[in-house]
């Protein structure tokens, strides 16, 4: 599958154009999943995907503290996490100004979660557990 046209990809809090940017020096460990990827993961499940609205984390812990931060993320922000190209997870915001994430792995869809009514060490237990 190909698609034409592709942005760059973003990483991190660096896809938030109107926040802080993330240091890309921090960004290289992490595996970068195909953008190809997350829209094929998501359209599995019946949802589109903006590519100016996804965000790459080089781990869970880093991407649960961001997906906390706020209570009304914009409808469509996707958040992404990947150890390599058959293990990754995603999560959409599938509500208006809420909090509420669309949860998707390399195995499918997986829950809805409220992120905020987590606490950190809890939503990243919830999301590791998607993928072991």
């Amino acid at each position: 599958m190909s698609f034409q046209n592709s942005p760059p990809q973003r990483e991190g809090l660096q896809a938030f154009g109107h926040r802080k940017m993330v240091n890309p020096s921090s960004q290289q460990s992490h595996h970068k999943l195909s953008l190809d990827i997350v829209r094929s993961a998501l359209f599995a499940c019946g949802e589109p995907c903006n590519l100016e609205q996804v965000s790459f984390y080089p781990d869970i812990e880093s991407m649960a503290a961001r997906q906390r931060e706020s209570k009304n993320w914009s409808q469509g922000e996707i958040f992404v996490f990947s150890r390599a190209e058959n293990c990754f997870l995603i999560a959409k915001q599938i509500a208006p100004s809420s909090c509420e994430f669309l949860v998707v792995t390399h195995d499918g869809y997986q829950d809805v979660l409220t992120a905020y009514l987590f606490g950190k060490e809890e939503l990243v237990a919830a999301l590791k557990s998607y993928i072991r």
